[in-house]
């Protein structure tokens, strides 16, 4: 393997553990940190996120972070395992299919799958944008424990 291919690897696995490192410390601009500071988040499929009221438009790290910051408290436990990696030396890219696994503070467990494609810096040691798709069922079924979860804290 080329040094290209092992940093575009090594900054791919940087990411998807960057769920767990955050969930752990529960400090969400840990998901930025293989990110550039300017990186766009294009989370897909458009039509889901339409039929759930959201906008389908790139999304800073600062709007990803607050998303994760405010769901924290439902959270015991995250973890993101790499099933798949397809690295691009030509292109600097890599594609990742990642299961995450997350433990709830009711102790509701459930798996996500989602599917990854990082463009990287030239120098591939940070990603400049990530277009993610997601298991919109599950992504449901999780949207109502987290809300059900925060809203009898809030009480």
């Amino acid at each position: 393997m080329s040094a290209t291919y092992i940093k575009i690897q090594t900054t791919a696995r940087q990411f998807a553990n960057s769920y767990k490192d955050a969930f752990s410390v529960k400090d969400a601009s840990v998901l930025s940190s293989a990110l550039t500071p300017d990186c766009k988040r294009h989370v897909l499929p458009s039509s889901f996120l339409a039929s759930q009221g959201m906008e389908a438009k790139p999304i800073s790290n600062a709007e990803f972070e607050a998303i994760i910051r405010n769901e924290f408290p439902a959270f015991k436990s995250c973890e993101a395992s790499i099933v798949r990696t397809s690295v691009d030396e030509t292109q600097k890219s890599a594609s990742l299919i990642v299961e995450q696994k997350c433990v709830l503070t009711d102790g509701r467990e459930y798996a996500l799958d989602f599917a990854y494609f990082l463009d990287l810096t030239d120098d591939c040691d940070r990603i400049k944008a990530v277009t993610q798709f997601m298991d919109t069922t599950k992504f449901v079924e999780t949207r109502v424990c987290i809300r059900e979860i925060l809203s009898a804290k809030q009480a």
